[in-house]
């Protein structure tokens, strides 16, 4: 979802640079006609673009009156500027105050030809009938920033045209009379706020390269290119965009740091987009903007064919993702405060790990202002058709490939997301040689731990190596979501001559109000079927083939919860049952179960643990086969008759108790397992004291165990 917030991010700021070339330039003739019409508003204009050091050349300026239409030849404009921000520190999502950040620019806009028919000036609005530029209109711009990075950016177009263009430039009065981001919004804003019914341009290119400035010493730390075909705009008005598609994109980029390098790829097919809403995006950037958690429309929809998605995963490893069709609906961000140049820095200087640490400390992704900026974006509806994954690992010479027939995912922001479901999953090639298909598989409901958390612990582990591996519930506690569930249906695994591994129905969820340790569990799994001759433990193995089973085919099911009102825990219904053999059910509450225990387990655990009440227990066997199987085999390993058998096993169960020193105990356990072992149907052990009983006293019995059958009500029955 976060590299998609960047992508529509980037889809805008392309639609925005156009916009900017194409009412620069529409602006470039503007000069001529308002001096042949109104010397005042000439020598205004020109004015207000010499304080922003923009000077204009043009090789030819013609006027045919009879069809109002201007033709430009060689024109030129070119600018220099600065632009600072006092970006600050940052506490939580608020700015403080403290670095100033300074970013120098200079560049030109060059055409060959272009054609304004219809231009006139009303007020501070200009407007054009129509405007063609038949050849190349091209945008080269060199930036540094904070005298750290450098770089240099490229932009052309080639044949566009547009039709009813409205743009205003305001008077002198109103333009920035210093170099601050604040002075210059206004300006940007009236400026991108053009109208037009219609935009077309057939290719668009575009190329980017940064570098680090190191002393004298400089290196390449990004590089990005970018092509679009059959570029069409339109209905833009009040800085929204009706339609936006082309029917090609490429993109290619390389992020480099002194110890790494990645490389990534996209391509895509015909692709629409519409109900774009860049004045949402650009009102983040607006001066004293209060945050609020209300989120702004900023796409209605988005449809898009043939994406081709690839990059080095690691050395030698290289990820394709194709998506035959990609549908989004209803993308929104919240309005939240951002530092343009701050943002701008992140963007320019990719963090990669393993790599420097940038100028403001940001040393990781996810500590990054562009992981912050995209955590703003929210995707309501999210539809993938088509979708193959192929993983080349060239140390091993394997192709991995998963195709999936369709990924939807729901209700997906900074907090977390509602559910995102696969459907028809196929993998081949697996480890082993091994296929396996999936009929659903869906993660659902996760909320994401606090991002300030989050953010603290990669901090800490960034200051401190190892943060992680000596503070383990810390680090837990800034990963770990706060609730998580997933559902699967159908899974079936295939190795080469092996029966098949199969999973009916699993279903997980997890929820914890007191990070990072869950403290509401349930599961659930229906028709697990596992071959016998998978099980790696040898003795294991044997004894469940002497009971004459190939496969195994269990189901499981728990409830744990724990209340934090009442601080009682309870497991409620822990179940295993495989299929031959029988099913085992277990209960039990325990009360004054303190906070302690979830919040630090390792240092408050153990005294959190011995503090709780066993409130009552269970333990109930459903024998299926298994106690008859088993007597048969190992009556007959000895060579000794079952009934024989069954009373060494009855007097053993005797002995087991007679420590307990505890006869009517002793006998109730006798007497279950004779009835038990004779007709094995059902065994089910109780505890059931009449008040809650503390854990130490428990253990503390342990010395007198005679007192423990009483203690704590043990029953035993069998059948």
């Amino acid at each position: 979802m976060f590299a998609q917030a960047l992508a529509i991010f980037s889809l805008l700021a392309n639609s925005l640079r156009l916009l900017a070339i194409v009412i620069s330039v529409a602006a470039f003739p503007a000069y001529a006609l308002a001096a042949a019409t109104g010397e005042d508003a000439y020598q205004k204009l020109v004015e207000s673009l010499s304080r922003i050091s923009v000077t204009t050349i043009a090789q030819s300026v013609q006027y045919d009156a009879d069809s109002d239409v201007l033709t430009i030849e060689e024109g030129k404009l070119s600018f220099a500027g600065e632009v600072s921000e006092d970006t600050g520190d940052t506490i939580g999502e608020q700015i403080v105050g403290g670095m100033v950040r300074k970013l120098e620019f200079e560049g030109q806009i060059h055409f060959a030809k272009c054609d304004i028919e219809g231009l006139n000036k009303v007020g501070s609005h200009y407007r054009a009938m129509r405007w063609t530029c038949p050849t190349a209109t091209s945008l080269e711009v060199d930036f540094e920033l904070d005298s750290q990075l450098r770089g240099t950016y490229y932009f052309n177009l080639q044949e566009f045209e547009t039709d009813n263009l409205s743009f205003e430039l305001p008077g002198s009065t109103t333009l920035p009379d210093n170099s601050s981001v604040d002075s210059w919004y206004p300006l940007i804003r009236r400026f991108l706020f053009a109208s037009f019914n219609k935009l077309t341009v057939s290719s668009s290119g575009s190329s980017l390269f940064v570098y680090a400035i190191d002393g004298d010493d400089e290196h390449m730390i990004l590089a990005n290119s970018s092509f679009q075909k059959d570029l069409e705009l339109l209905e833009a008005a009040d800085g929204r965009l009706q339609h936006l598609s082309f029917e090609k994109q490429e993109k290619e980029g390389r992020l480099l740091s002194l110890t790494n390098s990645a490389d990534i790829q996209s391509k895509k097919g015909p692709s629409r987009y519409e109900g774009l809403d860049y004045g949402a995006l650009l009102n983040l950037f607006a001066p004293n903007l209060e945050p609020s958690l209300e989120e702004q429309p900023l796409l209605d929809s988005a449809s898009e064919q043939d994406t081709i998605f690839s990059f080095g995963a690691a050395p030698g490893v290289w990820l394709d993702i194709n998506i035959e069709v990609s549908e989004t609906h209803g993308i929104a961000v919240l309005q939240k405060p951002v530092s343009p140049l701050a943002l701008l820095s992140s963007f320019l200087r990719p963090q990669l790990i393993g790599g420097a640490t940038g100028d403001d400390g940001e040393g990781t992704y996810l500590t990054s202002r562009v992981f912050s900026f995209a955590r703003n974006f929210s995707y309501p509806d999210n539809k993938y058709t088509g979708t193959r994954f192929k993983l080349t690992d060239r140390n091993l010479d394997a192709v991995r490939r998963v195709m999936v027939d369709k990924i939807e995912i729901t209700g997906a922001n900074s907090n977390g997301l509602n559910e995102v479901a696969f459907s028809g999953i196929k993998a081949k090639n697996l480890p082993g040689g091994g296929t396996a298909t999936v009929g659903g598989f869906k993660i659902s409901n996760v909320e994401f731990a606090d991002y300030s958390t989050l953010k603290s612990v990669i901090e800490a582990e960034l200051a401190s190596p190892g943060f992680s591996v000596t503070n383990p519930v810390e680090y837990a506690r800034g990963f770990f979501p706060r609730s998580l569930g997933y559902e699967l249906d159908s899974l079936e695994f295939l190795s080469p001559g092996l029966d098949p591994v199969r999973i009916g129905k699993a279903n997980l969820s997890l929820a914890t109000s007191v990070p990072p340790i869950p403290t509401s569990i349930s599961l659930k799994s229906e028709d697990v079927l596992f071959p016998i001759a998978l099980i790696q433990d040898e003795q294991v193995r044997q004894i469940l083939e002497a009971v004459e089973l190939e496969t195994i085919v269990w189901s499981d099911k728990a409830q744990l919860d724990w209340d934090e009102g009442s601080e009682e825990l309870s497991l409620e219904r822990l179940m295993l049952k495989v299929e031959g053999l029988g099913r085992v059910e277990v209960s039990a509450r325990l009360a004054n179960v303190s906070k302690a225990l979830f919040e630090d387990p390792i240092g408050q655990g153990q005294s959190a643990a011995l503090g709780a009440h066993l409130v009552d227990a269970s333990l109930v066997f459903h024998d299926d086969g298994l106690t008859t199987k088993s007597l048969a085999h190992i009556a007959q390993q000895e060579g000794i008759a079952e009934s024989e058998f069954l009373e060494v096993l009855v007097a053993q169960a005797a002995q087991v108790t007679a420590p307990i020193q505890n006869e009517a105990f002793t006998r109730l356990a006798s007497d279950a397992a004779s009835a038990f072992l004779k007709d094995p149907k059902r065994m089910k052990i109780t505890l059931t004291p009449v008040n809650p009983v503390p854990i130490t006293q428990i253990l503390g019995s342990l010395a007198a165990p005679q007192s423990l059958p009483d203690l704590l009500n043990v029953n035993i029955v069998a059948n």
